[in-house]
């Protein structure tokens, strides 16, 4: 984003002193601007109060929370964001930092009853930040947008309301002696290609992401959470209009930036300088999609991001782009993404020269909203059917079913219409019982733990794993199931485990969780006895009924936990 002010050139007989003070006062003038009156873009929403996030004991998500905003209240379930989900953190030397970044503050999920809703948001001490999108409205939150800036900052405070974004083009790709072109991570396969469709997951983008330490100071030591929380909300844009998820496998925080050879000169030359870092950084590995950097650096032109165009993929370090702190740090980062992913500025072509409130017009303001216009919606679909570096993604079920009262079947389920699942590894561990037997691909590592390799399976599809179990003991036993993708991504982790309980007595389950069913209903879920003759799910194999005095005890306890619920008051904000 550039642009040159030339302070020094105002010189209008003026003496020095009074133009320091002219410029004191626009600047006190300026802050007071944007602390009070804040441009808005869309619906956005500053004043969020959390009345809510309490634990759900169901199948979906783990968590509901109601929040505030305005004066209107938004009940979301959320499950915590699969953006990090394996990420690491590590600092410049590559000492690990954590495990799960963004695991204990990240949320995506849904508005309750409001179909085709989507919500990425983090949530940290009460404070909310993110995206709602209700299906009607679109709610940008930033409940730190009141904090005080680093001094070092003030200068930036200017391009707080809008900037004024570059274009610039990677060199071409040279062929090696053999004609190949080395720096693609593998050949163009269209064949392969899956064309992108809004709002149906078909590409996961694996991305890095760097945070320097000035962009940390200038939120306050806030500046991992800011990034994830910006992350994860350009995560939601992206599989709202592309089908693209993107997937952050590393966070390198640096402590000091001139690791990164960053400097007071313009952002391009940053920019230049963050790639040769980003060939020689070894946790950046050379077969990621994109890597972004947030950085605090002062820079002597007015650009706030930049990126090279259509460079996604490459490994010659060209799939670099960065941001510096903005008041839309959601839309900067989407449209820097954007020029990574193939896309122009919209005033650059004929067709789409018009649209100057689309995500990616060259000024991103206050106006800019997060809708890609159809020349950039046409690139970056081109590139995403194209691009092999990005993962399928391919939402692959597993359920653990019934056959008889000695065996049972782990049953891996392809549902993508389309595509193959390449492969896959199942695990299974078991309490108080054993395996008599089990197909031969597997390896027992244990007496209560075996993996067995599943190979490909087409499009909606299915493969099976039969194990015998071995009767021992009373003990009500347990068998635990879970899997692993290989060589696709899941964007539908929550059916990729199930559990299975059998009674103290038999053999017979007495009731099973299966977390796997292809819609996510739960439809599948057995409870109930095989020897009693009441109605079971297909998936059990066996009728199920309780007793009459289990199902009297059961009716007790119901009337007890009513007749409380109802004596007991409580506030929204309290009642669990």
């Amino acid at each position: 984003m550039q642009g040159t002010r030339q302070y020094d050139e105002v010189n209008h007989g003026v003496n020095k002193m009074k133009l320091i003070r002219y410029k004191t006062y626009g600047l006190v003038a300026l802050l007071l601007l944007i602390c009070f009156i804040t441009p808005v873009h869309s619906e956005s929403i500053f004043e969020v109060t959390l009345l809510q996030h309490q634990q759900l004991q169901q199948q979906d998500y783990d968590y509901r929370t109601t929040l505030m905003l305005g004066n209107r209240t938004e009940h979301l379930l959320l499950n915590n964001s699969p953006v990090f989900l394996g990420a690491m953190v590590t600092d410049d030397s590559g000492r690990s930092l954590d495990s799960a970044p963004g695991g204990k503050i990240a949320f995506a999920g849904i508005v309750e009853d409001m179909p085709g809703s989507w919500v990425r948001i983090t949530i940290e001490n009460e404070s909310v930040n993110g995206v709602i999108n209700t299906g009607k409205e679109r709610y940008f939150i930033d409940s730190n947008k009141g904090q005080v800036p680093n001094p070092s900052q003030i200068r930036h405070m200017l391009h707080l309301a809008s900037a004024v974004d570059t274009i610039v083009y990677p060199p071409k790709i040279k062929p090696d002696e053999s004609g190949r072109r080395i720096q693609e991570v593998v050949e163009i396969d269209i064949n392969s290609g899956l064309t992108p469709k809004p709002g149906v997951i078909t590409r996961v983008a694996r991305i890095a992401i760097v945070i320097d330490n000035l962009y940390d100071e200038a939120h306050a030591g806030r500046g991992l959470n800011k990034a994830i929380s910006t992350i994860n909300s350009v995560d939601g844009l992206y599989r709202e209009n592309f089908g693209l998820a993107l997937k952050v496998e590393h966070v390198v925080m640096i402590t000091d930036n001139t690791t990164l050879g960053l400097a007071n000169f313009s952002l391009e030359e940053n920019l230049a300088h963050f790639r040769d870092y980003r060939i020689g950084a070894v946790q950046l590995e050379a077969d990621l999609g994109m890597v972004h950097l947030f950085t605090g650096v002062i820079t002597d032109d007015d650009s706030v991001g930049l990126a090279y165009i259509d460079a996604a993929c490459r490994i010659d370090g060209y799939d670099v782009s960065i941001s510096l702190p903005f008041q839309f740090p959601v839309l900067l980062t989407a449209h820097e993404m954007g020029h990574t992913l193939g896309a122009l500025h919209d005033d650059e072509t004929e067709l789409c020269k018009d649209n100057t409130d689309q995500l990616m017009y060259s000024h991103i303001s206050a106006t800019t909203t997060d809708n890609f216009s159809s020349c950039s919606a046409e690139k970056i679909s081109r590139k995403l059917e194209l691009s092999r570096c990005h993962l399928d993604a391919i939402d692959a079920a597993l359920t653990l079913t019934q056959n008889d009262d000695q065996t049972i079947s782990a049953v891996v389920t392809n549902t993508d219409q389309f595509r193959a699942l390449p492969a896959a590894l199942v695990k299974l561990e078991l309490k108080n019982t054993s395996i008599a037997a089990a197909p031969a691909i597997c390896e027992i590592e244990s007496s209560t733990t075996l993996t067995c390799p599943v190979p490909r399976v087409a499009p909606e599809e299915s493969y099976s794993l039969i194990f015998e179990l071995q009767p021992e003991g009373n003990e009500e036993k347990n068998i635990l199931a879970t899997f692993d993708a290989i060589g696709f991504i899941d964007p539908q982790a929550i059916n990729n485990s199930a559990e299975f309980l059998i009674a103290a007595t038999d053999l017979t389950p007495t009731g099973t969780l299966v977390i796997a069913n292809n819609d996510g209903s739960g439809s599948d879920t057995v409870t109930g006895n095989a020897n009693s003759g009441g109605a079971s799910s297909s998936a059990s194999g066996g009728g199920g009924q309780f007793s009459e005095l289990k199902l009297l005890e059961l009716l007790f306890l119901l009337l007890i936990t009513v007749a409380l619920k109802n004596m007991t008051p409580c506030t929204v904000r309290y009642c669990t």
